[in-house]
Parts: structure tokens; sequence; C-alpha cells
């Protein structure tokens, strides 16, 4: 009897663990997904379990106009909208560039203000775009 209730103590105690890793390893797909798909680092997080945010590491799409690196920011929301698994549990998608430079020892870190978008306004995105032509053959 001793045993048992061991037994269910420990079974019990690992059932947060195994979801804090199902947590950790959902966000480490998406971010390695991102990373292929943009071409550079993507570090991912949530934050108070409602913002998921994306910041891409030394991005060359950071030094572009603020009207193309809003919109390449916009894809990338999209992108993890689209490839998060629990997305639905995030109200906010938030997406930043870093860059980091060093010489000399010397590190030196820069880093832009995420735009955000809800996940509600990036649904509706998607649902306003075409069909491509592919998804019409049959």
């Amino acid at each position: 009897m001793r045993s048992l209730r061991v037994a269910i103590a420990l079974t019990l105690l690992a059932l947060p663990a195994c979801a804090v890793y199902d947590a950790v390893k959902d966000l480490v797909t998406l971010s390695s997904a991102i990373s292929k798909e943009f071409g550079s680092q993507a570090d991912v997080n949530v934050s108070a379990g409602k913002r998921l945010t994306v910041t891409l590491k030394n991005s060359d799409a950071a030094n572009l106009p603020a009207a193309d690196r809003e919109h390449f920011a916009r894809l990338v929301a999209l992108f993890a909208v689209a490839h998060y698994p629990k997305i639905d549990s995030v109200d906010t998608v938030a997406v930043g560039f870093k860059s980091e430079r060093g010489a000399l020892g010397v590190k030196v870190t820069t880093s832009s203000t995420p735009y955000a978008w809800t996940v509600r306004e990036l649904r509706a995105m998607t649902d306003s775009l075409p069909a491509s032509p592919d998804s019409t053959k049959k």
C-alpha cells in the first residue's frame, strides 16, 4: 500500500513537469521553424501566458525601411499563428529585432520595440488573403 501511494505521488509530481516540457518543446519547434523560414535566429517566448514574442536576431530585415520592416514582422507573426499549436492560449503576437555585434570582448546589443497584433487581427488578415492558385486545383 505504501509503494502504491509513493507511485501515485510521483506520478502527480511528474504531470506538471510533462506540461512544462510540452510547452517548451512547442516553443523550440516554433523557433526552429521561424529560423528556417525567415533565415535568421528566432528567440520565442510566452510572457504572462498571453503574449507570444518572437525576436529575430541579426536579421537583415531589421535594416529595411519602416513599412517593409513592419510587413516582414507581420509575415513572421502570421507564420507564428499558423504554426504554434497553443496559439488559442495567446492574445497577442509581438515581433521584434535584435542586433548583437562585438569586437575585442565588447558586445553591443540593440533591439527595436516589437510590432504587435492580436491573434484575432492576424487571423482576420489570414482570412482576407486570396487563396493560392494551387489550392483551387482538384
